[in-house]
This record gives structure tokens, sequence and C-alpha cells, in this order.
């Protein structure tokens, strides 16, 4: 099997992180940030145009994707509406979240560089098919 992810560097300080469509938000000492779509489940392969947003790689969270209902928004350009909502809901942040259908895709990074990502199709995670959506007020 091909790999995915080469290389991925982290720092063992803070750093910043430019986002594709501006702005900048900060990567914690040895957080390790990966690139992702999020798409509708119906979607099975993903345009050009689709954006890519940075993802932290937690290895103490349970379960699927977590995303803030507005980074979906401002980031993935979805509506919480686009994602369907499943029976199934967990705690995060000490508050009930329902889980959404939706499709991740990983992108490859170019060997031993964090944001810059080889020029090929990403890959959809198949582990889920949901991610869970907080509310803008959940902290």
């Amino acid at each position: 099997m091909a790999s995915i992810i080469r290389k991925l560097p982290y720092d063992d300080r803070q750093t910043k992180l430019t986002l594709p469509g501006g702005g900048n938000i900060l990567i914690l000492p040895y957080q390790i940030v990966v690139w992702i779509s999020i798409t509708p489940t119906n979607v099975t392969a993903v345009a050009k145009s689709t954006p890519r947003l940075p993802a932290v790689i937690d290895t103490g969270f349970n379960h699927s994707l977590l995303i803030r209902e507005e980074h979906l928004s401002n980031w993935a350009g979805l509506a919480i509406e686009q994602l369907s909502p499943l029976e199934t809901q967990i705690t995060a942040y000490d508050h009930r979240v329902r889980l959404r259908a939706a499709n991740v895709w990983l992108y490859s990074n170019r060997s031993g560089k964090r944001d810059e990502l080889l020029d090929k199709p990403p890959t959809q995670l198949q582990l889920y098919q949901e991610v869970t959506v907080c509310p803008s007020d959940v902290e």
C-alpha cells in the first residue's frame, strides 16, 4: 500500500499556520497537522476547487473528526445542513453533540513538509463516514 503521509514534521514550539483563504491559526508544540477536505457523503471524488483545511491529529480523541461549526462553514465551505444528521451523539466539551454524515479526504504531503501538498487527488478516509460538528458557542 502506498503511503499518504511522508515524514510529516512537527515543532517543539508554537507556530503559525496560514489558512488558504487568509488568516492564521496557532499550532501548539508537538501538534501534528494534516490537510483534509470534508464533503457530503454523496461526493465520490474531490474537485480541485474543494477547500482544503488543516486538522490536528489528536490521539486522545476517541472518535472520528471533531470540527467547530464556524470552521466547517469558513474553512470547508459547508453549511451544517449539508451534512445529514445521524442518530449517534457523543459528548464533546461536556455537551451532547450529534454526529453528521460526511466524507473526510486526506491529502498527501511533500515528504518532510507540513504545508506543501502533492499534486494528486486526496484519499478518502474510510474508517468512519461521519464528523462531529460542535456549535460555535460550545467551549
